[in-house]
């Protein structure tokens, strides 16, 4: 059976009753969870809340799998700011020593840029490593996998991860393959997305699961958009260093039932 690590909308309950869901989803027989870039945030700044985290977490009978590193604005590899930067590095590299001494967690889901890159992609590579070489030195020392994802510029395609894989080639370094960004890069070059999949199936360490149309990035439920996950899932779950397959859909609609049925529907066959 497929294992599905879900990230979900930790807002809709006050945080004493985070346990609740938790227990929810593990009634559904899926007892694993991704861990959002805000719950990684708050942890890296107090231990009380890690540490309540984990307890919840423990009482439930659910692990997190995977976790998404803080990103955006100045939180991102390739953000730019050297003022903010060492603050920054502070937090990745307290979240890579932390998260997999203390829950288990051994991939680390990063963004290259959120905002539009100034340069080429082969400057991309080139400053990349003034950030990404501390960091690795980090997840080495605690068998972390950094896995940067794919997104929709020409310095995060599918098709220019490879660069920076190759440059900073390390047993810590691989990739997250986004798999709706993917879809939706694959539709406005009318090209297939098999090629993509193809191309960084030896880097997957993490791959994101959400639907869209083909047209923006929705974040659907899976089974909600056009993308074909009886196709899919056999290539993705075939990927010789893949640790995590991570539910990354917006589902408040939901609830926690339909959702863990849905999946199990739509993505593990069942």
């Amino acid at each position: 059976m497929i294992n599905i690590a879900h990230f979900w909308n930790w807002n809709r309950v006050a945080a004493e009753k985070w346990e609740e869901p938790m227990v929810a989803f593990a009634a559904c027989g899926h007892t694993q969870l991704a861990m959002t870039a805000q719950l990684s945030l708050q942890a890296a700044f107090s231990s009380d809340f890690w540490k309540s985290l984990k307890e919840k977490a423990k009482a439930a009978g659910v692990t997190f799998s995977g976790v998404h590193a803080p990103f955006g604005g100045k939180w991102d590899l390739l953000a730019g700011d050297p003022e903010f930067l060492p603050v920054s590095m502070h937090v990745h590299k307290t979240l890579l020593e932390l998260l997999p001494n203390e829950f288990g967690i051994h991939t680390y889901t990063m963004h290259l840029m959120n905002d539009l890159f100034p340069g080429t992609t082969e400057q991309a590579v080139d400053q990349l490593g003034g950030v990404l070489e501390p960091l690795l030195e980090v997840a080495a020392r605690h068998q972390v996998i950094i896995a940067i994802e794919n997104g929709f510029q020409p310095i995060d395609s599918p098709d220019t991860l490879p660069h920076y894989l190759h440059r900073y080639a390390s047993e810590n370094l691989g990739c997250c393959l986004d798999l709706a960004h993917a879809h939706v890069i694959a539709h406005r070059r009318h090209e297939d997305l098999d090629r993509y999949i193809d191309l960084l199936l030896p880097s997957i360490v993490v791959c994101h699961l959400h639907d869209n149309d083909g047209k923006e990035d929705r974040h659907w439920v899976p089974g909600d958009g056009i993308i074909d996950w009886r196709h899919v899932m056999p290539r993705l779950t075939a990927a010789p260093r893949l640790q995590s397959l991570q539910n990354e859909s917006h589902s408040d609609a939901l609830s926690i039932e339909a959702l863990c049925h849905r999946i199990d529907v739509t993505l593990r066959g069942m």
